[in-house]
């Protein structure tokens, strides 16, 4: 008795905690607020985050509002600590520029920079040719190998005037056209030099003929390669890769070679080769198993580099390939907590982190050190680090409140540099654990700004508005005019291609923002999601589980609405299933009248549901795993490959009937009733060893207050302690969460 009072309690000062709060934004104004639990809304000046400017400063206290520091209003501290230098070629490769000796074979390496007078002399040569191609509209091929050659040497301001001349572009048009002749000593001499361009120039920063030519040089590379030496097309793949031509024939040559080679590579083989390989962003499995022996070889033995550990951990993440080994991961562990990660670039501290991703259980200690030492670093390191370290955190549920707040502080400070990818990630990490930092409406409020500002941008990825704005829910924040641009007929048009050209499906998650809004922030959209895009495909596999297949994966689900069962009377007085149809965890309904007695759960036929299952014995036996020999035909209908069962008379459902069911809201509450969800929560649902729910399920309990549920949470660990005492205790403790004392029918017992 004494642990169910206990337990009680908890549960009671939690549910205390589950004030609902909707804010609907219209062009980034507050347009409403319902709150259930009183909450301060005036925010004021802190140290840690904004200084307000002269004008703005009173006596006492200011009100800070995000809009003023985007109107310039609001002036944000001055940085002191100058943010770490990111370059998108050398940082990535800096494990080869500090072995530039050992690796100057295999890759392409920037030469050493060349005096004031020796630039002058090649921008001098580069003129020269340019103009002689101009007359003669053609260069011998030493004419062409010197230009290539002499390029790299230019000083960055030559060299831009250089990349934006017609002539320019003119000459890299007659070099694709000369690209079947060439001999391979010319082949190489060109590629070679064109590649170190990408040392000084941004990828965008050169033009659709110089792209075409390197095109045309890979081609040619294909051809000549069968009997090339493994070192030589190393150095060629590495080549191609800082113009973006990652995948093709020539890699696949290589990784076929290398396969066969694994045991003889020398250690700057094994490094450039799974570095080669993250560049692709495919998967080889066999032969990244091969690699990772090798790689735990030289980590054991200590052969390796920080940012060479780094480097390698960051390809695996990249191809989709798992460590296997739990001894490598330790030695990734053991290398984390020796280490001063304040030395180190952060892009090399982010890939070790990033193969963390794959392992839930075992590093939160780890992640615990790790997180107050990024914290304590955090104000140097740039926008898309940042990003990365809080999504790390976020996927493993591991919450890290110095790195989260210290991340918050950081964020307005580089909020122009945000890309759309940043600011729907660092979106999704707060939401996804759940948290508000301090001023969390002033950081929100400049997030779904620059949102506004990157339209164009997120017109060619969609995928990160919907990120962006799937996160918000969480939080139970809706930017109108973000949503209605997101449900607009031109902005999902742009959804549809990307959808085509990535090869992904984004239809559910577009449907639990759409039946979102609608539940929270209600009239306020002005497009809908149109059911036309969600059947021309179809229905997906993964868009739910069904209330059987939840069942079976989760013991205590399982274990309580048997007991339940048992409890309320019979079957008939509850039931198993997805009130709200997009989200993929069961819950268990219970209906009450007025005196608090349990009366039987109705089902019409028109909310009858594929995912719905009536707990009989039958049911709790077969997944279970009892009465294994009992006749097929007594067994409960299960799904199949194709389609959900639990089928009419009329056959399964059609794909436009699931998606109905999916986008259908369910009906409000009679106010004869009360209408109790039990929602049992597992250990996934809330932060890795910790109590607090994940955004996820918060913004699902929500949402179902909203719509009129008294909502029962049995949280995971009050369970796992009640189950230690047996079933009579489990039935005592259900009987009080639930019904909250013994009334009606439960008397007698």
């Amino acid at each position: 008795m004494r642990v169910i009072a206990r337990l009680l309690r908890s549960s009671q000062c939690l549910g205390m905690q589950h004030g609902v709060r909707t804010r609907c934004f219209n062009h980034g104004k507050k347009t409403s607020v319902t709150s259930c639990s009183e909450r301060d809304q005036n925010y004021h000046t802190s140290s840690s985050l904004l200084k307000p400017s002269e004008d703005q400063t009173t006596e006492g206290k200011t009100r800070i509002e995000w809009k003023d520091i985007m109107k310039g209003n609001i002036v944000l501290p001055q940085r002191r600590t100058p943010l770490e230098k990111y370059h998108t070629v050398k940082t990535p490769r800096l494990f080869l520029l500090q072995g530039s000796e050992s690796f100057k074979d295999i890759a392409v390496l920037p030469l050493e920079q060349s005096s004031g007078n020796a630039s002058r002399h090649h921008s001098d040569e580069v003129d020269k040719l340019v103009d002689k191609f101009a007359v003669e509209r053609s260069l011998s091929t030493v004419d062409i190998r010197q230009l290539s050659s002499s390029l790299f040497s230019l000083s960055h301001n030559a060299l831009r005037d250089i990349l934006q001349s017609d002539g320019f572009n003119m000459f890299f048009t007659e070099v694709a056209g000369s690209c079947p002749g060439m001999s391979q000593g010319e082949l190489e001499d060109i590629v070679f030099n064109l590649a170190l361009l990408r040392y000084k120039v941004h990828l965008r920063s050169i033009s659709k003929e110089v792209v075409k030519c390197c095109e045309a040089l890979y081609d040619k590379s294909v051809v000549q390669c069968h009997d090339w030496p493994l070192r030589q097309l190393m150095k060629f793949c590495d080549a191609f890769s800082l113009f973006g031509i990652t995948k093709g024939p020539l890699q696949e040559r290589l990784m076929q070679r290398v396969e066969d080679e694994v045991p003889d590579l020398t250690r700057p083989e094994v490094l450039q080769t799974i570095f080669l390989v993250g560049e692709t962003r495919q998967s080889y499995p066999d032969l990244m198993s091969q690699l990772e022996a090798r790689f735990f070889d030289l980590l054991r033995t200590r052969q390796l580099s920080f940012v060479e550990v780094g480097t390698v951990c960051s390809a695996f993440f990249k191809s989709s390939s798992t460590v296997s080994s739990g001894e490598l991961m330790d030695e990734l562990r053991d290398l984390l907590f020796a280490t001063e990660l304040a030395k180190f670039p952060s892009y090399h501290i982010v890939g070790i982190l990033k193969v963390f991703r794959h392992y839930y259980y075992g590093y939160n200690t780890l992640f615990e050190t790790v997180g107050k030492q990024i914290a304590a670093e955090v104000n140097k390191y740039p926008i898309k680090s940042v990003m990365q370290f809080t999504l790390t955190f976020a996927t493993l549920h591991i919450f890290s409140q110095d790195l989260m707040d210290a991340a918050a502080r950081q964020i307005p400070q580089q909020i122009h540099r945000c890309r759309s990818k940043d600011v729907a990630k660092l979106m999704w990490s707060y939401a996804t654990m759940n948290h508000e930092p301090p001023q969390s409406d002033v950081l929100f409020g400049m997030l779904q700004t620059r949102v506004r500002e990157m339209l164009d941008e997120m017109g060619t990825y969609p995928v990160y508005l919907m990120l962006f704005l799937l996160s918000s829910a969480y939080l139970s924040i809706y930017p109108v005019d973000l949503l209605n641009h997101l449900f607009s007929e031109e902005f999902m048009q742009r959804m549809k291609e990307y959808e085509r050209k990535e090869g992904s499906d984004l239809r559910s998650d577009l449907v639990v923002i759409e039946a979102s809004a609608r539940i929270e922030c209600p009239d306020k959209l002005k497009h809908r999601l149109d059911m036309d895009y969600l059947v021309e495909r179809t229905f997906p596999s993964d868009m739910c589980v069904n209330a059987e297949e939840d069942l079976r994966q989760r013991s205590e689900l399982r274990e309580v609405a048997e007991c339940l069962k048992a409890i309320m009377g019979g079957a008939s007085f509850i039931k198993v299933h997805n009130i709200l149809p997009y989200m993929k965890t069961a819950d268990i309904e219970i209906h009450v009248d007025e005196s608090n007695s349990p009366i039987p759960v109705r089902t019409s036929s028109s909310s009858q549901s594929h995912l719905d299952v009536t707990i009989s014995d039958d049911v709790i036996n077969q997944i279970s795993g009892l009465h294994q020999d009992r006749p097929r035909e007594s067994q409960p209908p299960v799904r199949d490959d194709n389609s959900y069962h639990h089928r009419t008379e009329g056959g399964p459902p059609s794909d436009y009937e699931k998606w109905l069911q999916m986008v259908q809201l369910p009906p409000p509450v009679p106010s004869s009733e009360t209408r109790i969800v039990v929602e049992v929560s597992s250990r996934n649902h809330h932060h890795f060893g910790g109590k607090k729910l994940l955004g996820l399920h918060s913004m699902k309990r929500r949402q179902l207050r909203k719509l009129g549920y008294h909502v029962i949470e049995i949280p995971y660990h009050d369970w796992d302690l009640v189950s230690r005492h047996g079933e009579g205790i489990q039935h005592k403790y259900l009987r009080q969460r639930v019904l909250g004392s013994s009334k009606g029918i439960l008397d007698e017992t």
